[in-house]
């Protein structure tokens, strides 16, 4: 019976979090300052330029290994 109980009320507290979680966090969102956003926003900015900074560098590391592995292949068969 304990168990029954408990799992009503875990269901239950589900069902109230998923109404009341969004609402909290539209109504905080409302309330954040604009320069903080901007701030926020500037760091994914920031990010995505470095990440897409990082992607040819990456592509000569990769390329740069499977040379190498490809060159020990190829010299170990002479």
């Amino acid at each position: 019976m304990f168990k029954s109980i408990k799992s009503k009320l875990f269901a239950a507290s589900i069902v109230v979090s998923s109404v009341i979680l969004p609402t909290a966090a539209f109504a905080a969102e409302s309330s954040i300052p604009q320069p903080a956003k901007d701030a926020i926003t500037g760091i994914g900015d920031t990010g995505l330029e470095m990440i897409n900074l990082a992607w040819p560098v990456l592509a000569l590391v990769v390329g740069g290994f499977m040379a190498i592995k490809f060159f020990k292949r190829i010299t170990s068969k002479i």
